[in-house]
């Protein structure tokens, strides 16, 4: 969709960019406040969005008589104002007013766009491209403060992931410049900017601070709210935020508040109970916490190390992993348990494997027994991007499924395979079944029994559609599920749609 975004209380008309082959298309929306409605012309949307409608970032479908589009974002912010061809050029410069989100899009190779704004000596400008991270688009951008000669005041090309963040002070009253551009995410062997359909972005500026993130990262669907993290890295302790959960996207929320909403990725129930502990220095005084726990903080200041008093309330063996890299921040976490009494170092890691960079360290405790949990940076790196969460637990057998595709398609009358990865962990040797839920009468497909001596690795599970099926999109869910200790557990299917956001719900459109 372009534009990507929507202002509360307005109404635009954007382009969907795919091929329409059957048109009007139907528009699956979650939010009741957004209506997006197909126009006359093909691939043309009107999208209304009332005025008390919260700032969230919503996943839409599209679907016709015989398919059904991914999830594609659409964004609601305060105010938004769409780019302006041509504005590759200072003289030709889109200017707009403080605060104010800029949906734009580099649809070409060479493309650069470029915004203006007053500044007054000694304020702010604070600007964010979000594009990469939330957007899927496959850019690699660079953003740069520009005074009206065309120099480069100030330039940065990754803060959270390969999306840039800046701030800079103005030294006099003046007109200043805001320029865009972007490298292909996935390197190749041009030389040049990059451009194309699917490079659209949110840029974000404003006079006064952002939300930047919240503490913890990976906040429990129950926790108390969390504190917001502001441009400055200030903790805005009254800020009378909430946390929403995104329908139909399992593990997203947006934290909305005093300034822009951010989002950020929601645990899954299953790590549910976990107390929730924030430390702002290494300075803080920190009591002795038990796991399951969520510690949460960030290393402001050269070689600051964290530590955190771990009380054992069971023997076994523990696991604890920092979140961070994977919602990408600057941290090069390093972890290390050891002793507090013999001084003793239990374990120690930097990355959990070659492509998590992320540590992970484990380590077996008595009952009643205390340890010390401590991150530090590996590279002795520092400010308020090396934020972190580490999830503190005893290891217990578990399993874990996944599918690579959100929505599948097949005509009456046929069947089709629906394959599941299994992830077994921890030693889980139990039986699994894995079964749909969610499927229309005249759409059958039998549970699949999963052992260790079998297959581990994948499912697959046939989906059979009767002849007598009729023509639609059908929402389905696929679980597995083991007796233990006398009952059944069971954990839901999932598809990675974005690094920290999963879908939990699939799609089955029927043809006849």
């Amino acid at each position: 969709m372009y534009p990507v975004g929507i202002g509360r209380g307005a109404s635009v008309d954007v382009e969907g960019v795919g091929k329409f082959p059957i048109w009007p298309v139907q528009v699956h929306c979650p939010n009741p406040d957004v209506v997006v409605t197909p126009l006359e012309e093909k691939g043309k949307f009107r999208v209304s969005c009332d005025a008390n409608a919260a700032c969230s970032l919503i996943w839409i479908r599209m679907s016709d008589e015989k398919s059904m589009s991914s999830l594609t974002p659409l964004v609601v912010e305060p105010r938004l104002v769409s780019e302006v061809d041509p504005n590759d050029r200072i003289k030709e410069a889109q200017f707009t007013q403080l605060p104010a989100t800029v949906s734009g899009k580099l649809e070409k190779n060479e493309d650069v766009d470029i915004f203006g704004v007053e500044l007054q000596a000694g304020r702010t400008l604070y600007a964010r491209l979000i594009a990469n991270q939330w957007l899927g688009s496959p850019m690699d951008a660079v953003m740069q403060i520009l005074d009206k000669e065309g120099n480069v005041l100030v330039q940065n090309d990754d803060s959270f992931g390969v999306d840039p963040s800046l701030s800079f002070v103005a030294q006099y009253d003046a007109q200043y410049f805001i320029r865009v551009f972007a490298f292909p995410e996935t390197p190749n062997s041009t030389i040049g900017f990059a451009g194309g359909n699917n490079f659209v972005y949110l840029l974000r500026l404003s006079n006064e601070p952002m939300q930047d993130y919240a503490l913890p990262l990976e906040p429990a669907v129950h926790d108390t709210v969390p504190l917001a993290v502001d441009s400055c890295g200030q903790i805005a302790r009254s800020n009378c935020s909430k946390l929403y959960e995104t329908d139909g996207v399992q593990g997203l929320s947006y934290f909305d508040g005093d300034l822009p909403a951010i989002w950020l990725p929601l645990r899954p129930e299953k790590s549910l109970p976990c107390a929730s502990y924030v430390r702002m220095s290494d300075e803080s005084q920190v009591e002795s916490v038990s796991p399951p726990c969520s510690l949460s903080g960030r290393l402001m200041l050269p070689r600051e190390t964290h530590s955190w008093p771990i009380h054992l309330l069971q023997s076994g063996k523990f696991r604890a992993r920092v979140i961070s890299r994977e919602l990408g921040f600057k941290l090069d976490s390093f972890l290390r348990v050891m002793d507090p009494e013999s001084k003793n170092v239990l374990a120690t890691n930097d990355d959990a494997n070659r492509n998590q960079y992320d540590s992970q360290i484990e380590w077996e405790s008595q009952a009643d027994q205390c340890v010390e949990l401590q991150i530090s940076d590996l590279a002795q790196s520092f400010g308020p991007h090396h934020a972190y969460t580490i999830q503190v637990a005893i290891i217990q057998p578990t399993f874990d499924l996944s599918v690579t595709k959100d929505c599948v398609s097949g005509a009456a009358g046929t069947e089709l395979d629906f394959p599941v990865d299994i992830d077994r962990r921890d030693g889980f040797k139990d039986q699994l079944e894995i079964y749909v839920e969610g499927l229309p009468e005249s759409v059958t497909c039998n549970p699949i029994q999963s052992t260790m001596s079998e297959s581990t690795k994948q499912a697959k599970l046939r989906i059979k559609i009767g002849t007598d099926a009729p023509a639609g999109h059908y929402p389905f869910r696929v679980y597995g599920c083991y007796e233990s200790s006398g009952q059944d557990q069971r954990a839901i299917g999932k598809y990675r749609l974005r690094s920290a956001v999963s879908v939990d719900q699939f799609w089955l459109t029927v043809t006849r």
